[in-house]
């Protein structure tokens, strides 16, 4: 289900709301976020910040005192995540990060696996498509020369690793237009009978089934078309 952003009227009205203090990373870099914002978008931080706490105890001489968080801290997240997670609220977008398609897609599927640890999975997987779809139709990054002695493994391909499979379906769930994104992506490199993410295809649960679910879409009786590119293929002489 897609996430319901507040309307232009609504957001003007959540922008001067009471600011609360978000402290990130170890180094608690201070963010001053506007309430009916970050609420509006996480229902675990919508609980934190309304919940009624007990900030004294009571005693003899005096009865207990209550009242609400105005503070919490998200060690696990880092200062950049937490810039993408703002501009998700704010803009509906997010600016490109990484010197190349790589990085890029490893900074998304970052911010994606945090997002779900405070209920804002939905939003950021909602956001990211588009930038994630422009990284994997890039060019994978050039090997190195031959006389250059970099081994295998450290030459990346585009597009999505294993890794990133993992993520996106542990914090999506079936129907989510990420998993259709990275489904289309192992289907576009590896073509309709590549074994290189068997693995993931056993052991990832709803994967196998998504792959299976995009090549249905993709293909006819005599060619497939390629959901990434477009072009229709005949044979997987190519990966």
């Amino acid at each position: 289900m897609a996430v319901q952003r507040p309307s232009p009227h609504n957001f003007l009205e959540m922008m001067p709301s009471e600011k609360i203090k978000i402290y990130i990373g170890k180094e608690d870099k201070l963010y001053l976020v506007p309430h009916a914002l970050i609420c509006y978008y996480s229902a675990s931080l919508n609980t934190h910040f309304t919940k009624d706490v007990c900030i004294r105890k009571a005693s003899t001489w005096h009865n207990a005192k209550w009242g609400k968080n105005n503070a919490k801290h998200l060690y696990d997240c880092q200062p950049e995540q937490f810039d993408m997670l703002l501009e998700c609220m704010m803009q509906g977008s997010i600016s490109k990060r990484g010197a190349n398609s790589r990085e890029a897609i490893e900074k998304c599927m970052g911010l994606v696996d945090y997002s779900d640890k405070i209920d804002m999975g939905g939003l950021v997987c909602e956001v990211v498509i588009e930038p994630l779809r422009q990284e994997i139709k890039s060019p994978p990054l050039r090997p190195p020369a031959a006389n250059f002695n970099v081994p295998r493994r450290d030459v990346y391909p585009r597009g999505f690793t294993v890794d990133d499979i993992k993520v996106v379906f542990k914090v999506t769930k079936p129907g989510n237009a990420l998993r259709a994104l990275v489904a289309q992506d192992v289907l576009s490199r590896q073509g309709s009978k590549g074994n290189v993410f068997e693995d993931a295809e056993n052991n990832v649960p709803g994967f196998a089934a998504e792959v299976l679910k995009q090549f249905r879409k993709s293909a006819s009786f005599w060619v497939w078309t390629d959901p990434i590119n477009g072009l229709q293929r005949i044979y997987d002489w190519y990966a």
